[in-house]
């Protein structure tokens, strides 16, 4: 524990050595400086900043409220005790009003190491009280910028949430225009199901981060799939997320269209004949990276590359996924000998997934 810096103001030596003999009573260290002229004690209290100031209240060369005026002009928050030979009531009572924070007589000198206590364990108790107030203005200014920013993002979302639906809405008119069977009626409604899952998948992650850049490339790609197996009633591959150093990020005007591309991948393939019998390797390899402006997602499943490859070659992929490839300058990759699939696309700041529909 540090000294406490206490200025005296006294201008009888045999009463400041009286004064010091009660101090060395105490547990309390002091570290102490003693005045007896007007002009040193307004330079140490402003120069020196004292923890502690006790005064004489008859002074030669001015007054004791003098001092008190002074000291709490300067330094309001150090502790002021007034001691006096002989003082009455009113003039107590008037000290204690100006701010004094005690008032002892020189025959009751016994009093003061209490006083003292007091006083200072007052003062820390402030200070302890404005640290906490000063951190709860500073805790009330981040949640009111955090609720500024929320609000800023909520409104964003329903700004894009109607966009988004709009894009829904698109979807629907291409499709309506192919309906002849229920068989049709119903595959639409799927299609559209998990169309609204994927976008969602994108706007909680928003939500989460409170931002709409710096969205996990890797985490959109890993629930996209594992949504699209789960709608379609498919046995669930066991998915193997192979992180980069950096992890590869996008911004939600990149996100959504790649996040519906990658769902109309997946719903076209989900949809073959061919993969009603087939049971997915025990294990899928997925990863993201980005170098310069180009991202490339990975995924390792033989039987997904290789139906790919016949869609791309002989069947043809629908008109959305063209047109969202186009949205985002992507194209399809495929190693059939490792069983890899490659989706490279161009990290570019669309103005809106609907835009290219509408």
């Amino acid at each position: 524990m540090s000294n406490i810096k206490l200025l005296l103001l006294e201008d009888s030596r045999l009463d400041a050595e009286l004064t010091l003999r009660e101090l060395k009573e105490m547990e309390r260290k002091f570290e102490t400086c003693i005045v007896t002229e007007k002009e040193e004690f307004e330079k140490k209290v402003i120069e020196w900043n004292p923890d502690l100031i006790i005064s004489d209240f008859n002074l030669q060369t001015f007054s004791g409220d003098e001092a008190l005026a002074f000291a709490k002009k300067e330094r309001p928050e150090t502790p002021f005790i007034t001691l006096s030979g002989s003082i009455t009531k009113n003039m107590e009572v008037t000290l204690l009003e100006e701010r004094a924070n005690d008032v002892l007589t020189k025959d009751n000198l016994k009093r003061l190491p209490y006083a003292i206590n007091r006083v200072l364990n007052e003062k820390e108790e402030q200070k302890k009280l404005k640290n906490t107030l000063e951190e709860l203005k500073k805790t009330n200014e981040q949640l009111s910028g955090l609720l500024k920013e929320k609000e800023v993002l909520v409104g964003e979302v329903h700004h894009r949430v109607k966009n988004n639906l709009a894009l829904i809405s698109s979807f629907l008119q291409l499709e309506q225009l192919g309906v002849t069977t229920s068989d049709s009626k119903d595959q639409i409604i799927s299609a559209n199901i998990l169309r609204v899952k994927s976008i969602g998948i994108v706007h909680e992650t928003v939500y989460q981060l409170g931002s709409f850049s710096n969205i996990d490339v890797l985490k959109v790609l890993s629930e996209i799939i594992r949504v699209n197996y789960r709608e379609r009633g498919k046995v669930q591959p066991k998915l193997k997320i192979q992180k980069e150093e950096i992890p590869a990020t996008f911004n939600i005007n990149v996100a959504v269209p790649f996040s519906l591309l990658l769902s109309e991948m997946m719903f076209q393939v989900l949809n073959l004949d061919e993969y009603n019998s087939f049971k997915p390797e025990q294990e899928m390899w997925i990863s993201a990276s980005k170098n310069n402006n180009k991202f490339i997602v990975s995924i390792v499943e033989p039987k997904l590359a290789g139906l790919l490859s016949r869609l791309q070659k002989e069947d043809g992929f629908s008109e959305i996924i063209e047109v969202l490839a186009k949205q985002i300058d992507s194209r399809l990759e495929l190693d059939l000998e490792n069983g890899k699939t490659n989706i490279v696309f161009v990290d570019k700041n669309v103005k809106g997934s609907s835009s290219t529909l509408v």
